[in-house]
């Protein structure tokens, strides 16, 4: 049942795992290959792919059995309504941002094979990093390992303009400035630097959830008086049960109390030196 290479690419995977039993499959970005047909106006290429996708799920010529299909997305609503019924993705879980401690364990994993200096107060980051995303986390690690790389690289050259200034030949002196200049490790302060450097990508991403799923207000401005329109999404009571738990999130993030919480306890931590 398929006629373009996405089809037959799906049901090659799907073979794949029938033959390699117990299976799990998964699917990133699932919205990429599932999206709502509905909104694919003249893409009758990704409406074939969402058929050929419940075609391989349901197991109409092929048995499933010992094969776990599950799927990752971060756009849940962008997912077409059908995939998510049950027996296919039919149970929508939520992973919510990291909390304290995982924030704690994100950061000293992409940290492990990084020539960290001792003492980094962990803790401090933690709580600097209060509302961000685990990319967000693996972001800041890169950004402050690349705080000491450029100090050693632009170090090395310019060492290697004093040695050239002094006799050497380029060659030669590329290499003893490589052997003289030493990359440091990465401090407490890179992490902070990075930190400030980097807003979460969190709260746009909230906004984008909260249109898609949730009520819109909107204030409009008529004969110098303001009025509040408030319209409900395009969504059934069916399609928000499943996006329950991340609502009651949204809501709580947008909450004024929430955002000043969050911003003390993130400038606390910036400033204030915890050495844990």
């Amino acid at each position: 049942m398929y006629v373009g290479n996405t089809e037959k690419n799906i049901h090659k995977v799907f073979e794949l795992a029938r033959k390699n039993p117990p299976c799990i499959l998964f699917f990133d970005e699932v919205d990429a290959i599932g999206g709502r047909r509905d909104q694919q106006e003249g893409a009758q290429y990704m409406k074939m792919a969402v058929n050929q996708m419940l075609y391989e799920i349901d197991g109409v010529e092929a048995n499933n059995e010992n094969v776990l299909v599950i799927a990752a997305t971060n756009a849940p609503w962008d997912v077409d309504p059908a995939l998510r019924r049950s027996g296919r993705f039919g149970r929508t879980i939520y992973i919510p941002e990291p909390d304290f401690g995982s924030r704690i364990a994100i950061m000293k994993l992409h940290s492990k094979k990084r020539p960290v200096a001792k003492g980094i107060p962990f803790t401090r980051l933690a709580m600097a990093t209060f509302g961000y995303s685990s990319s967000d986390l693996k972001t800041i690690v890169e950004e402050s390992a690349s705080f000491p790389w450029k100090e050693a690289f632009f170090g090395i050259q310019k060492r290697t303009e004093e040695l050239m200034k002094q006799g050497m030949s380029k060659e030669e002196a590329e290499e003893t400035a490589k052997k003289q200049v030493h990359q440091r490790d990465i401090t407490t302060t890179d992490f902070i630097n990075a930190i400030r450097k980097r807003r979460s990508s969190l709260p746009p991403w909230y906004e984008q959830a909260k249109k898609q799923i949730g009520k819109q207000e909107e204030l409009t401005v008529i004969d110098g008086k303001e009025h509040k329109k408030i319209t409900d999404s395009k969504m059934g009571p069916g399609e928000k049960e499943a996006f329950r738990d991340l609502l009651k999130q949204i809501e709580k993030r947008i909450q004024w109390w929430n955002k000043i919480m969050v911003k003390v306890v993130r400038e606390v931590a910036l400033l204030l030196p915890i050495p844990f």
